[in-house]
């Protein structure tokens, strides 16, 4: 009785994982997909976890008959390599592309996609992050205006009214900033701080930072930052002997997870904004991969079914591919309901959040 159990839940899993893809009469079940990501560099973290989820989503087309190629090319998470990358992936005659990992190397290639009239699914950012809006390239994470309201709530729910903002130049952290300046704003409190800085200058900025935050009398941190920039700030404040309400972004999860810091361990009481994770994906990831997902290994996931659904619909053709995309996808994927606005942002999503420390869905 327990294995006829377990073999029903595996059906209904395979079930929610892999959407109805049946192509019409003329169209073949066949697909080819660029994954132009970041395998090394800041931007490493994340881009692997696109791969790994796009992979996963070529094993489960494959097994229900689908002929999936997928060409990775690494950036590097350097601008000038992901536009040579897009280039290489074109002449070899790919038009459709999952990844553009950080907002910063979607700038760089829009030109590019938009001249060429490819596709991307960009699972890692929204129209406000990547800077703009793109005709070709469309977007599984959520808004970051979105988080206004969790971060208001979070500030009166805490009691911060001598907060710090901190977060870095470009688009990612000046979304993030706007959110937290404008949350403030709602509640009438001002930042005693509201600093910036460039990727890679974290430790000096944040030990510039985190040494005035006794004199002032800080109440309160509003931030984002990379893995790598969480872990410097939760440091520093320990090694300050200070316990400060932290409001952050995904990434301090990431940190956790890829041991930069220990969560048990933290001086101060850190929340992030979250999007939960599908318990069925977790459990297909883990079966692939022998480990937890990170984030965005969910929207690298559904973007290829995204485009396999696409292709099953209106055939290969990009343009034809992205008329469907604007006004007829309504998928539903491991990371939520998915249809876009005509920005080509996903429109139904939203945060949470969550105590850093604390059990989230899968992982």
């Amino acid at each position: 009785m327990g294995s006829l159990i377990l073999s029903s839940l595996c059906v209904l899993s395979a079930f929610l994982l892999v959407p109805d893809l049946s192509a019409a009469e003329s169209l073949p079940k066949k697909i080819r997909i660029g994954v132009l990501t970041s395998l090394i560099g800041p931007a490493g973290v994340n881009g692997t976890s696109i791969r790994d989820g796009a992979f996963l989503a070529k094993g489960e087309l494959e097994r229900s008959g689908w002929s999936v190629d997928l060409k990775v090319e690494d950036d590097a998470s350097q601008s000038s390599k992901t536009l040579s990358a897009l280039r290489l992936l074109q002449s070899q005659g790919y038009s459709l592309f999952v990844g553009l990992t950080w907002s910063y190397l979607a700038e760089a290639a829009a030109p590019v996609i938009i001249r060429s009239k490819s596709v991307v699914i960009s699972p890692a950012n929204s129209s406000e992050s990547a800077g703009g809006i793109y005709d070709g390239i469309f977007y599984l994470t959520p808004k970051s205006s979105l988080k206004a309201g969790r971060a208001a709530e979070w500030i009166r729910n805490s009691g911060v009214m001598r907060p710090v903002v901190l977060t870095p130049m470009g688009s990612w952290g000046e979304v993030h900033r706007e959110v937290y300046l404008g949350a403030l704003k709602a509640l009438q409190i001002s930042p005693l701080l509201d600093e910036r800085y460039g990727y890679g200058e974290e430790d000096v900025v944040v030990r510039g930072v985190v040494s005035k935050l006794r004199k002032l009398g800080v109440d309160g941190i509003l931030t984002t930052n990379t893995p790598e920039g969480e872990a410097i700030l939760q440091r520093r404040l320990t090694e300050q002997k200070l316990s400060i309400p932290i409001l952050t972004t995904e990434n301090v999860f990431e940190a956790v997870a890829l041991g930069l810091m220990k969560s048990e361990e933290l001086s101060s009481p850190t929340h992030a904004f979250l999007r939960e994770l599908s318990p069925d994906f977790v459990e297909l990831y883990e079966k692939r991969y022998g480990r937890k997902p990170l984030m965005y290994a969910d929207t690298g996931y559904d973007a290829v079914m995204i485009l396999a659904e696409a292709v099953s619909k209106v055939g290969s053709e990009p343009e034809k591919i992205k008329e469907y995309l604007r006004s007829s996808l309504n998928h539903t994927g491991v990371s939520g309901s998915i249809s876009f606005d005509k920005n080509g942002d996903v429109k139904t999503a939203d945060y949470i959040l969550r105590r850093v420390g604390e059990p989230i869905g899968g992982r």
